[in-house]
């Protein structure tokens, strides 16, 4: 789910709104970043026996009421927290894999 604060304070909310529909969606907290002017978030769901996959999501317009596809960044075992950034206009990910013991970083560039 996917809400915003609608005035500058934080005291007045919009309705959430439904960003993907899954059961499998992880205790790992996702990250929200705005990627050219629209939301986006990166999170973790579980496919299978201790294999989280992480992906990025990006909002169809700049008040997050659409929402497309999810764009799968790793599939390994991803575990630990996320963290999420724009670096040079493209949404960023940092992120620990259990699979080869790794800190990783991802750069999506369309």
């Amino acid at each position: 789910m996917y809400t915003r604060a609608t005035d500058a304070q934080g005291l007045e909310w919009s309705e959430p709104v439904i960003v993907c529909v899954t059961n499998k969606w992880g205790i790992i907290p996702s990250q929200a970043i705005i990627v050219d002017g629209r939301p986006a978030i990166a999170a973790v769901h579980y496919g299978g026996y201790y294999n989280g996959f992480l992906d990025l999501l990006i909002s169809e317009d700049t008040i997050g009421s659409e929402w497309g596809e999810h764009m799968l960044i790793d599939y390994r075992n991803v575990e630990g927290c996320i963290s999420a950034a724009v670096v040079n206009g493209h949404p960023a990910v940092t992120y620990y894999s259990d699979h080869y013991g790794e800190l990783r970083y991802a750069v999506y560039i369309p």
